[in-house]
């Protein structure tokens, strides 16, 4: 871990900076009343659409849930004598204790409903309802132990009652499984979801979307699996949902743990995917398979082709399974063309440059895949479309800046997407062969990536600090060394200067201090990966990122195929030579880390995204991740970036998929991680 530097925001104000940020809004989740019949006929609910909560550090003062009646359902029958408890997740560190706020069980009556009343919570505490056993069989055949479910209240209000806008909650499988994935990054089973506490606004942050996004996947008020997301631009994978809910139902409608669907799911769903401990419910199952959502697919699935809830999932076909459960919600509007790139900023919003013909244009989207921008996007500021050769490319500044290359300048746009640039952009000097990488470092100075073999650096202002020819990185004409053939940049956390060349594996590193910008700190042809030399070219499109470790991950990216190379700090080759393999180890496109330092890789090759563990073993499936709809939208030279709340952002053409708590949690923007030492690392 490199010594702290001594950035001109401490990383304690950069995350109260982050809070206040964020425009103040109320959670609401609110829908049609429970009747107490069955949900599972619902196939499309309309409510209210929800938005996420500015999250508020607790004060002690007590307000309430106030009263909600609750009627809780397995599948089709209600569910009687069964516990229920209320929850709000905790803040001693993620996977920690929930808090419990009803020392006394609520107990659901022969008609399967309670009333939810006199339990008191603190303004901003993410509230959840935990169900367990009690007797679904609807023949008063005995209870069963392994029924587990959950349903999502969440934020307590500052003031007022969540039962104001929430009078009436449905409680099933279909809303067990929205919480367990919304929730994924903070669960460790159903009365184990926490984050590192409330004093850090971006894990408040973070937490507080991850609640809200339950309520784009499942109506509260119905417990039915929506189609279309509450704002309505959203595609939700409806049928995986509730092929996930009969493969929990098939278990709850029996009166014994022991029962075949109970024992078949328990034995098979386990805390690590193949290996690990076995749940002792169906919610804690639900979270499991939610952490390894490539695992165990031939034997899971075929438990939830029969059930209750429809429409369930319909394999392709040449396939008797989905290939995973990673759930896929698909956004469109807001101006978004074919995505080029894809950033995340510190309330959680997804900002990505298109392609649209010749005039790109800046979307943004909500935590919750909300449109912020006009349907013609954010224009202006001198934003313009690529020489071919250079792409557009997004970083994310200290005051929540967006600054986007274009052409052969860079534009820059408020978090309000208003361009802050001239309309002639800021300069980066006097390169004519495009602009593409770009990256902010812990000065708040831009760091853009010219084709012409040279680094601008630039101030907050825009004004140009590295002259008109800029930084010079690679040694072209003496070793045929290309800088990268499509060019990107990572900062680490000592403010160097991390860039990927035409040497397929190698990256070259420059000093990114005030006292010497731009001093060459490696080889004139780079680091180069194990058993290569300075002779050997391979033209990748290669990407770049930094772990907790400030080892550098390198994509050998390009049509024919390459892997991922790790270098230490010091460039030190850390992988073996041609790098560690990712899925099918073709048409390899970009890599991001999550906050456990697990690198993320798209192929395009099968529009999904691969997972190699930190030490470069694959965790996801051979041809990767392809989250239900994720296989029709993948743009080529696609971009991901991974929110704080562990969702996962692909850039699409004309959309956008967010594949829900598949990863852990990062610190955003990227340059909040360069500052207080939390690349790779959750916030």
């Amino acid at each position: 871990m490199p010594t702290q530097r001594s950035p001109f925001r401490s990383p304690f104000i950069l995350y109260i900076f982050g809070a206040l940020a964020v425009s103040a809004s109320a959670l609401t989740l609110a829908g049609c009343s429970s009747s107490g019949a069955s949900p599972a006929a619902a196939t499309t609910t309309t409510i209210t659409p929800t938005t996420p909560t500015t999250p508020t550090t607790p004060t002690g003062s007590s307000t309430g849930i106030g009263t909600i009646k609750v009627q809780v359902h397995g599948g089709l029958q209600t569910i009687v004598g069964s516990s229920v408890s209320v929850y709000a997740a905790g803040t001693g560190g993620y996977g920690t204790a929930s808090t419990l706020l009803n020392s006394t069980p609520f107990t659901t009556d022969s008609t399967g409903s309670f009333t939810l009343t006199g339990v008191g919570c603190t303004a901003g505490q993410q509230i959840y309802v935990y169900v367990s056993g009690g007797d679904g069989t609807g023949a008063s055949l005995g209870a069963n132990t392994a029924t587990g479910l959950m349903g999502v209240l969440g934020a307590c209000p500052a003031t007022g009652n969540i039962s104001d806008t929430l009078p009436n909650v449905a409680i099933n499988e279909v809303t067990t499984v929205a919480a367990a994935y919304a929730l994924a990054a903070y669960a460790t089973d159903s009365t184990h979801i926490a984050n590192s506490g409330a004093y850090r606004a971006l894990a408040t942050q973070g937490m507080a979307n991850a609640f809200a996004n339950a309520g784009n996947m499942v109506s509260i008020a119905t417990g039915a699996a929506l189609a279309t997301t509450p704002a309505g631009n959203g595609t939700v994978p409806q049928g995986l949902i509730n092929s996930l809910a009969n493969i929990l139902a098939n278990c709850v409608s029996t009166n014994s743990h022991a029962s075949t669907p109970c024992n078949a799911l328990l034995t098979t769903a386990l805390s690590a995917g193949t290996t690990g401990t076995q749940p002792a419910d169906t919610a804690t199952a639900a979270i499991n398979i939610a952490h390894n959502p490539g695992s165990n697919i031939a034997t899971l699935f075929p438990l939830g082709t029969g059930g209750p809830f429809t429409p369930v999932y319909t394999p392709g076909l040449f396939s008797t399974t989905p290939n995973d459960f990673t759930l896929g919600i698909v956004f469109t509007g807001g101006g978004i063309g074919t995505v080029e790139d894809v950033q995340i900023d510190g309330s959680g919003n997804a900002w990505m440059v298109s392609s649209n013909a010749t005039n790109p244009t800046l979307s943004e989207f909500s935590p919750l895949g909300v449109a912020l921008s006009p349907s013609t996007g954010f224009t202006g500021g001198g934003l313009a479309a690529p020489i071919a050769g250079s792409a557009n490319e997004i970083a994310i500044d200290l005051q929540g800046n967006v600054w986007v290359t274009s052409n052969n300048d860079v534009a820059e746009f408020s978090s309000k997407g208003v361009p802050i640039s001239p309309s002639t952009g800021y300069s980066v000097g006097s390169g004519t062969n495009g602009t593409e990488g770009i990256a902010v470092d812990g000065n708040d100075n831009i760091w853009v990536v010219e084709n012409n073999l040279d680094v601008a650096e630039l101030k907050p202002t825009g004004v140009l600090l590295s002259g008109a020819s800029g930084y010079a990185y690679s040694d072209y004409n003496n070793n045929y060394l290309g800088g990268p053939g499509y060019s990107y940049v990572a900062i680490d956390s000592s403010n160097n200067i991390w860039l990927p060349t035409d040497l397929g594996g190698s990256v070259e590193k420059l000093s990114g201090t005030l006292t010497s910008p731009g001093t060459l700190l490696s080889p004139p042809y780079g680091f180069l990966d194990t058993g290569q030399t300075s002779t050997q070219l391979y033209y990748f499109l290669n990407r770049v990122a930094i772990d907790n470790a400030q080892n550098v991950w390198v994509c050998q990216c390009s049509s024919s195929g390459g892997g991922i190379s790790e270098f230490s700090n010091a460039g030190v080759a850390l992988s073996p030579k041609g790098g560690f393999p990712a899925g099918s180890n073709s048409e390899l496109e970009n890599l991001v880390i999550d906050g456990l330092g697990n690198v993320w890789i798209t192929d395009f090759e099968y529009s999904s995204v691969d997972e190699l563990s930190n030490a470069g073993v694959q965790l996801s499936p051979t041809i990767g991740y392809q989250g239900g709809k994720i296989g029709t939208t993948f743009a080529p030279d696609t971009s991901i970036a991974i929110d704080g709340s562990g969702n996962l952002w692909a850039g699409g053409k004309s959309n956008i998929t967010e594949l829900i708590g598949v990863a852990a949690p990062v610190v955003t923007p990227l340059v909040e991680g360069v500052v207080s030492l939390s690349l790779g690392a959750r916030p």
